[in-house]
């Protein structure tokens, strides 16, 4: 299926597939169009169903090997961790301490419960409080 496109059109999917600005990955594909012609051009290739297809193929590829668990994030920032109190590198530590604690919801906000506020307090007789 690739094989029926160009080589201009395949690295055209690859730069757009990586995360590129359509008008952008056009450009730096090697065609030649510069700003609102190159997002034009860029909008009617995508509309190419080969192109399309590739570059939805590239993306799965991508995210089926970059995706981390959340476990597996925490347990880097843990041998980071380690790592950082070995070379004694407090500022590193502190840091990565600050991430790993806020992913286990350590730096959420107390909830207070406020009966008394600005228009709860103002009488209703003027419309603007609350009954």
């Amino acid at each position: 299926m690739t094989k029926d496109l160009s080589p201009t059109q395949r690295k055209f999917a690859e730069i757009y597939a990586s995360g590129r600005p359509a008008g952008r990955a056009y450009e730096e594909a090697g065609y030649n169009s510069k700003g609102n012609v190159a997002e034009a051009a860029a909008t009617r290739l995508l509309r190419n169903v080969k192109v399309k297809e590739l570059v939805e193929e590239l993306r799965a590829e991508s995210r089926s090997g970059a995706v981390k668990t959340a476990t597996e994030v925490k347990e880097g920032l843990s041998r980071l961790l380690d790592t950082a109190e070995e070379k004694e590198d407090y500022t590193g530590f502190t840091q990565l301490a600050n991430r790993l604690a806020k992913m286990e919801g350590h730096d959420e906000p107390e909830k207070h419960d406020h009966k008394h506020g600005f228009f709860t307090d103002i009488p209703n007789s003027n419309g603007l409080g609350r009954s």
